[in-house]
């Protein structure tokens, strides 16, 4: 059944949209900060003073295409704020102190602050690039005197009700959750410390959802509610998308009741104020169902108006019917600027709206959500709020990053071609053609190759013609300790065949005439988590790397086939797996051009 908007005094509509106020209603007991790591948190207060300032104009930005990781959908997580960075990548923290050039980077580590500066660029900006599945300090920014510091834990209710000493992490994760906008964020008003939950009313009383507004003889009807992701800083694995909000009821659904979550493409939309991003429902991705069934908790009660209402989450799959007629759950891989758009509030078998989250000053690439609905006269509108409100969604997912050029030549500095792989024509192993010892192809990947079971998280795919020569082993570079390492992320592809027949062979144009040689070639990729690396290329015969190269961009339309781009490399910036800048003569692995590299 759909319900009716109880209006406040301080709601009003204008060409830009709606905007509500709504006092705290408690304060935040004791009990909600023991310091545990998973406990579940739950903050339904507001207030309507500005929820966040940067003291002295001195805070950065998180780095564009990062997250935040976010609550679970069962609604347990860390207190402490921590970002999600995609691995190998550079990430700047974006210095947006009032006066950048007197102002001092470094971080709060147990043993006292150590100065990052030197590592800031000529802009005053601090770059990172950090392997995976690693937790690393996240950088402070000081004024220069020392007077003053700020990091993104500045909005952390663990950090401000308990102990500065729990700084901000980065972390570059396996599969986790991802939000745009901070939930764990709050603030301190007048000796009261509140959330950055909004659960105050518009449709049905919930932020964005279910629900008939009404005002004097007008209706307007939610249809749709969307959010906007920027592009994120390398494809992201989505295993699912939910949402966090409330019902009238203990099920959202009546029977047959569906909700639908549209990954789309974005498009700007001219407003009285600006530009906005919404969805292009003419480029949808992929389309999520969340149906009865599909829901975590709605026992947990509260009272919105004197009306009693039931907060939970709906999860939002992919779900696709397999070859023996089963429902699967199939991932979604994002690689570009995306929004989140959920249909089917219009309907009167579903009973859900969406709580909001105030939006940090850090987080200045996060659009407000945006409601679309139909008034009965039949126009269409946009809604908005007036104060910075994201939606509470958030994604389950990973950042799916490889890494194929991680060994240098410890004379000149340059990467080694060690993804073109060469295979002896007699014996069809592989060769050691630069002499370094290396007759494999090192790898690294997000997660471990294999999992617990021995079962892979990843594979060697090629066309089915090589398919029929080239054989792959995969073997994990563990430690002796079996204990999870940045090295055990490091995996051997060993290419093998048989010896090369006579009748192997293909045409090379010289450029003047055209030649026949003996030898063969294959592309082959790494795939895993539904995202393929960058080509690693297989030869043996009579063939040059170039030659195969040029043969297999004329034969499938890949360009660039090369992967490692030896002349860019000699200029590059050099980290330590701290993030700090070191020189070229520095010993063990660095971070080069967001890969990792061994300098020996």
């Amino acid at each position: 059944m759909k319900k009716v908007l109880l209006l406040a005094a301080a709601c009003f509509i204008a060409a830009s949209g709606f905007a509500q106020e709504k006092k705290g209603e408690r304060t935040l007991s004791q009990r909600d900060f023991l310091p545990r790591l998973e406990q579940k948190m739950t903050m339904k207060t507001e207030q309507s003073t500005q929820a966040r300032s940067a003291a002295d104009g001195l805070y950065y930005n998180r780095p564009v295409g990062s997250f935040w990781l976010g609550f679970t959908p069962e609604g347990y997580g860390y207190y402490n704020n921590m970002v999600l960075v995609a691995p190998w990548d550079e990430t700047p923290f974006i210095n947006r102190a009032t006066d950048p050039k007197r102002t001092e980077w470094g971080f709060e580590s147990a043993s006292g602050k150590v100065s990052l500066q030197d590592e800031a660029d000529e802009d005053y900006n601090l770059p990172y690039a950090l392997p995976p599945m690693g937790m690393f300090y996240c950088p402070t920014l000081y004024t220069g005197d020392g007077s003053n510091s700020w990091d993104l834990s500045q909005n952390s209710v663990y950090y401000q009700r308990v102990s500065a000493n729990y700084t901000t992490r980065i972390l570059t994760d396996s599969v986790t959750t991802f939000k745009a906008t901070d939930d764990h964020a709050a603030y301190l008003y007048n000796g009261t410390y509140y959330g950055p939950y909004a659960t105050w009313g518009l449709l049905s009383d919930n932020m964005y959802g279910s629900g008939i507004m009404e005002e004097d003889e007008y209706t307007f009807t939610s249809y749709r509610a969307e959010q906007y992701f920027g592009k994120p800083q390398a494809p992201i694995y989505i295993e699912n998308v939910y949402a966090v909000g409330s019902s009238f009821s203990r099920d959202p659904f009546k029977s047959g009741g569906k909700l639908y979550c549209h990954i789309c493409g974005v498009k700007d939309e001219e407003v009285r104020w600006g530009t906005i991003k919404v969805a292009d429902m003419d480029n949808i991705i992929a389309t999520l169902v969340c149906e009865p069934g599909d829901t975590l908790d709605f026992v947990t009660t509260d009272t919105r108006n004197q009306i009693e209402i039931h907060e939970g989450t709906l999860l939002f799959s992919n779900k696709q019917v397999d070859a023996f007629g089963n429902v699967v759950e199939k991932p979604v891989v994002v690689n570009e600027e995306f929004v989140l758009a959920f249909t089917g509030f219009e309907s009167n078998l579903v009973d859900f709206g969406i709580y909001g989250l105030r939006v940090p000053i850090e987080d200045e690439t996060v659009e407000n959500g945006t409601i679309w609905g139909v008034w009965n006269d039949g126009e269409e509108q946009y809604v908005q709020y007036s104060a910075d409100i994201a939606m509470n969604v958030g994604i389950t997912g990973m950042y799916v990053k490889y890494n194929t050029d991680i060994f240098v030549d410890p004379t000149t500095e340059e990467p080694l071609n060690l993804t073109e792989v060469r295979l002896d024509p007699e014996t069809g192993e592989a060769s050691d053609d630069a002499g370094y010892g290396f007759n494999y192809v090192p790898f690294t990947t997000p997660t471990r190759w294999y999992d617990d079971q021995g079962s892979p998280n990843y594979d060697v795919v090629m066309d089915e013609d090589a398919q029929e020569w080239l054989g792959v082993e995969v073997v994990e570079l563990v430690s002796a300790e079996m204990e999870i390492t940045i090295d055990d992320l490091i995996a051997a592809i060993i290419f093998y065949a048989d010896p090369l027949p006579a009748d192997a062979t293909v045409e090379v144009n010289t450029g003047s005439a055209s030649e026949t040689r003996n030898a063969r070639y294959a592309i082959t990729r790494v795939k895993g988590y539904e995202v393929e690396s960058e080509p690693i290329l297989v030869v043996q015969g009579d063939l040059t790397m170039e030659e195969a190269k040029a043969l297999a961009a004329s034969a499938t339309g890949i360009e660039n086939v090369t992967v490692v781009k030896a002349d860019k490399q000699g200029k590059s910036k050099i980290y330590n797996l701290n993030g700090q800048e070191v020189t070229s003569s520095y010993k063990g692995i660095v971070i080069r051009d967001g890969k990792k590299v061994i300098n020996k």
